[in-house]
């Protein structure tokens, strides 16, 4: 808060949003600086893709969270891959056939598919399963909780087996920030208005922003 609070007295001052850039060590940073400017109404950009919300990992964690709360289509597209579960183009094919066929959600069309047979892939079936049970159960828990049950879907584990540990370390940093906001609200934080929190981030439009204060890692700051 106190960066932003700084930009905002330096622009009544006459100063430029334009005038000020951050330096980051990494994404996972950015973190708290876009929910301050955010809460502040500082207009920003992030640079070179260095952005915590608009990273795949994120937008990832997000959409299964999403999945859970309203089993979008959009939202099984993108987390019934991620990880690769066996479900490649000729499966999404045959299964937005049978949506359109029987005028129902993918989400329900796979169950459909998984009791006729005709899907037997183990990984499909399970993650079918989670998001089922947690769907129906999700009011129950914490938004800590349920982003971790999300996690062990099978993200996790792929995460960490991946070698670029950032990614790890952005997710960790999404975990802290959603307990640090239960534990700020004296009320129980509803998984709608953790979305809706998190969706003020992805509504950000850049284009055409030239008066905005831009932030950078260290990294991209020597390439430029």
């Amino acid at each position: 808060m106190w960066i932003a609070d700084t930009i905002l007295d330096n622009v009544a001052k006459n100063m430029k949003y334009s005038d000020h850039t951050i330096l980051v060590r990494g994404a996972s940073q950015t973190r708290s600086l876009e929910e301050a400017f955010i809460k502040r109404k500082v207009p920003y950009k992030i640079l070179s893709g260095a952005k915590f919300y608009e990273s795949e990992e994120i937008r990832t964690v997000l959409s299964y969270m999403r999945m859970v709360y309203s089993l979008t289509d959009m939202d099984l597209m993108y987390t019934i891959s991620r990880p690769r579960r066996g479900f490649g183009k000729k499966s999404v094919e045959k299964l937005k056939n049978a949506a359109a066929q029987n005028n129902c959600s993918l989400f329900k069309a796979l169950g459909k598919q998984i009791e006729d047979g005709d899907i037997t892939q183990k990984n499909v079936i399970e993650y079918y399963n989670a998001i089922s049970e947690l769907h129906d159960t999700y009011v129950a828990y914490t938004c800590t909780d349920i982003v971790n049950k999300c996690l062990d879907m099978g993200y996790r584990q792929a995460l960490e087996q991946d070698i670029d540990q950032t990614r790890l370390d952005n997710v960790s940093e999404l975990i802290r920030t959603i307990t640090a906001l239960e534990e700020d609200n004296q009320e129980k934080v509803e998984l709608a208005d953790l979305l809706s929190h998190f969706a003020l981030f992805s509504a950000q439009d850049e284009d055409g922003e030239y008066n905005v204060v831009k932030v950078m890692t260290i990294h991209t700051a020597k390439r430029t």
